[in-house]
């Protein structure tokens, strides 16, 4: 399959951690402008850590 070939594998990677620090980035600019903000953005982190468990536990 071609998602296993190694240059797509790397790239896959990088998106995804560019992606990481883009989410992170935002998260950080929208709580500097409300941070009334940041429990909503906490709760969102743990319910999506709770999702990625449960997904690796099945």
């Amino acid at each position: 399959m071609v998602k296993n070939d190694p240059a797509v594998r790397v790239a896959n990677e990088k998106r995804n951690r560019a992606n990481e620090e883009y989410h992170e980035a935002l998260r950080v600019a929208i709580i500097k402008r409300d941070p009334s903000l940041a429990p909503v953005f906490d709760r969102m982190r743990k319910r999506r850590a709770q999702r990625e468990k449960a997904k690796t536990d099945q």
